[in-house]
């Protein structure tokens, strides 16, 4: 397994080239060291980098924290901020762009494995649910059936595109509304008694009609979970 590689943004030259030592000694691989928000950008689109160490006071137009938004726009690459002395509107700044770690400089050699190490591990962690969450949705969009998600207050907060074909509605309009606005009125008794136990973890398949955004009315089969 090659060794991570890590970007060092830092323009001060003496602390960048302590850390690519510290990084070096404990089995890491420095892409590189940018000392401005413009050559950090420009070595990531050139070479992109597994982890950033980004400075949050940086001399010129881009600080560390614009710097990282910029990124966090164009690449999914972890980012730990260093830090010596932030006051409290810089901190919440940074904390907009979603960092993996703060460090506050002068740094140790275990406080930066300890971060780096685990900022790795949660962003590996993070892209295996995000590649899953991504095939999931496309199997679910993809499917003939209706599948839909309703909360505990019977509000609808998901479905897929068949719902448009199924009930005239568009998306934007089924989600967010109560599901029992959709059901007709001589099924809505059974449906709300069988939602009710659905709530107490007892799905069961079942029959109803619903009305359609033209007001005919359509047969469901379904079939349910908690």
């Amino acid at each position: 397994m090659r060794p991570k590689r890590i970007l060092i943004v830092e323009d001060e030259s003496l602390i960048a080239y302590d850390l690519a030592g510290s990084l070096e000694h404990l089995g890491y691989e420095v892409a590189g060291i940018a000392t401005s928000g413009e050559d950090a950008i420009r070595m990531v689109e050139e070479d992109r980098p597994d982890l950033i160490l980004m400075d949050i006071i940086l001399d010129g137009e881009m600080d560390g924290i614009e710097t990282a938004r910029e990124i966090h726009n164009r690449h999914n690459i972890p980012v730990i901020y260093l830090t010596a002395n932030a006051d409290e509107a810089t901190v919440t700044r940074a904390r907009d762009t979603a960092p993996h770690a703060y460090i506050t400089k002068p740094t140790n050699e275990r406080e930066l494995f300890s971060n780096i190490d685990t900022a790795l591990y949660k962003h590996h962690v993070d892209e295996k649910l995000r590649k899953t969450k991504e095939k999931y949705q496309s199997l679910v969009e993809e499917i003939n059936d209706l599948v839909f998600e309703v909360d505990e207050n019977g509000l609808l907060t998901f479905a897929n595109p068949v719902v448009e074909n199924m009930s005239g509605y568009r998306l934007n309009e089924f989600i967010g509304r109560s599901f029992f606005d959709f059901i007709h009125k001589d099924d809505l008794p059974m449906v709300m008694e069988r939602y009710q136990k659905l709530k107490t973890g007892f799905g069961t398949p079942g029959e109803f009609r619903i009305i359609t955004r033209s007001g005919a009315t359509k047969w469901m089969r379904s079939s349910s979970r908690p």
